[in-house]
């Protein structure tokens, strides 16, 4: 029973036009960085790499970048490996911690790139949405 309602409210979402549920993105599950997001890349010189969310998060191995040109998630994981982000959050900064070192980075919802100083870059084990 459970799986049939599931089934079927799903094919709603994709009749409606809804992106397809991406297993790792929390954002709309869409390439492109979003009004709402906070929009994490792998290479501070590049977008090819992306992880997307609405939320705070600790990374772990839950997350994975997401290749825009192959269009698939690859294996290894966002935690220690962000070097830019851009927060499109509509009310929040956004904090990264690195839990080795203490380090922390906040970042305005300015809708801007922004590359990762040296104290946080490829360091990051999570981000929290502060000053909302």
């Amino acid at each position: 029973m459970q799986t049939r309602v599931f089934v079927a409210a799903l094919a709603l979402l994709m009749v409606a036009g809804v992106p397809a549920l991406a297993n790792h993105d929390n954002g709309d599950g869409y390439e492109s960085c979003n009004r709402g997001e906070i929009c994490l890349y792998d290479l501070a010189s590049s977008s090819r790499y992306t992880n997307h969310f609405y939320w705070g998060a600790v990374y772990g191995t839950h997350y994975t970048w997401y290749d825009t040109v192959h269009n698939h998630y690859e294996s290894w994981p966002v935690d220690d490996d962000m070097s830019a982000v851009v927060n499109k959050d509509t009310t929040c900064d956004v904090r990264f911690q690195d839990w080795g070192t203490g380090n922390t980075w906040t970042v305005a919802n300015d809708y801007y790139w922004h590359e990762a100083p040296n104290s946080i870059n490829q360091r990051a084990d999570l981000h929290t949405r502060v000053n909302c």
